[in-house]
C-alpha cells in the first residue's frame, strides 16, 4: 500500500486495525515517521545518540496516537536498521520502554517469511514455485515458495537507502 519509493523513506509506521471474525483486517489508522536510519547505517556502522533520541521521541508519540485509536494489543517489530546498527539492541530496549511493550527484531529470514506470508494472502499462488521479492531501505528479502508453503528464503544488505548513501 505504499507509493513507489515510499518505503525506503520510513522508518517507524504505526497501523491500528481491526481483525474480524473472519480473519480480515480493517484499517482504524496509520501514521508514519520518516527518520532515515537505513541512510544513517550507510554511513556509520551504528546509529547516532540523536538519531536514537528521535526514533524513541517518534515511538513514544506514535504510542499515543495507539492509544487514541483505541488499540487494546501492541506488536513492535524491528528490521534491517536495528539488526544491523551497532547499537540496535539498544536502541530496541530504549524504544521498548518507551512504548510499554517489547519489539522483537526480526531475523532477516523471518521478514521474508512473513513478507512471503502477506504475498500468498493476496496473490493467488497456485502449485508452481515463485518468487518473491521486498525491496526496502536497509535490505531485500527474497522468498520461493507457492500456495502449500515456503520453499526457501534469504535477506541481503541490499536495500534502496542503503546502497544510494553508499554510493
Amino acid at each position: 500500500e505504499l507509493e513507489p519509493g515510499e518505503r525506503e523513506r520510513l522508518d517507524l509506521t504505526l497501523l491500528v486495525a481491526d481483525v474480524t471474525a473472519d480473519g480480515h483486517i480493517v484499517r482504524v489508522t496509520r501514521e508514519r515517521e520518516m527518520l532515515r536510519l537505513g541512510a544513517a547505517l550507510a554511513q556509520e556502522s551504528k546509529l547516532s545518540d540523536e538519531l536514537c533520541e528521535r526514533a524513541v521521541d517518534a515511538a513514544r508519540r506514535l504510542r499515543r496516537l495507539a492509544d487514541r485509536a483505541g488499540a487494546q494489543e501492541l506488536v513492535a517489530v524491528a528490521t534491517s536498521a536495528i539488526r544491523d546498527a551497532k547499537n540496535g539492541r539498544k536502541l530496541a530496549e530504549r524504544i521498548s520502554r518507551a512504548l510499554g511493550s517489547e519489539v522483537r527484531t526480526l531475523s532477516g529470514e523471518e521478514e521474508a517469511r512473513l513478507i512471503f506470508s502477506a504475498f500468498r494472502r493476496r496473490v493467488g499462488l497456485g502449485d508452481e514455485n515463485a518468487l518473491g521479492l521486498d525491496l526496502g531501505g536497509g535490505s531485500l528479502e527474497l522468498a520461493v515458495g507457492n500456495a502449500s508453503g515456503l520453499r526457501f528464503e534469504t535477506t541481503l544488505r541490499l536495500g534502496v537507502t542503503r546502497r544510494s548513501e553508499e554510493h
